[in-house]
């Protein structure tokens, strides 16, 4: 199986550039190899910066070269321990990652809950953190109707309706 089918977000015309550098210990001690395609990631951002436009992304790894090469020159066994710590701590619940929910309710901000419906953005994760942020206001829409035409509208009568500070 090609690596874009294992990874479908990759451009298929985006490939390794030169040969690889083998640091660290063997795939067989390391238990497998992380490759990263830095064109794939390029031509990845680019597209999206074609599709996401005006508006802006921060994909730090996508946008800036040298923070790129310095993130695949890393230690990888460093690098595991951050994320082994990470998913301990920052996942370490079945509802949305980050603030405890004492933490939440406490906030005095306005907030606009935009429910997804993918693995990443769960509808339940949006219900919780409507149900948490005491100023929340939930737009009960599904993704496919959240479009170019019907989200900024809505965004705009939000922030008309949001105290100013």
């Amino acid at each position: 199986m090609s690596e874009t089918a294992l990874q479908p977000d990759l451009h298929p015309e985006a490939t390794p550039a030169g040969p690889e550098t083998e640091t660290g210990p063997s795939a067989a001690e390391a238990g497998g190899i992380l490759a990263i395609n830095l064109p794939a990631i390029e031509a990845n951002w680019k597209d999206l910066g074609r599709r996401a436009m005006p508006s802006e992304c921060a994909a730090v790894i996508k946008a800036d070269p040298a923070f790129a090469a310095a993130y695949a020159a890393q230690d990888i066994d460093a690098y595991k321990l951050i994320v082994v710590g990470m998913a301990r701590t920052v996942f370490d619940r079945d509802t949305a990652p980050g603030a405890e929910p004492e933490e939440l309710r406490e906030l005095d901000i306005p907030a606009w809950i935009v429910p997804g419906n993918d693995e990443s953005h769960a509808t339940s994760a949006a219900r919780y953190l409507e149900e948490c942020l005491p100023r929340a206001e939930y737009w009960d829409a599904l993704p496919e109707a959240q479009t170019a035409e019907s989200a900024p509208p809505r965004l705009l009568d939000f922030l008309a309706r949001a105290p100013k500070p």
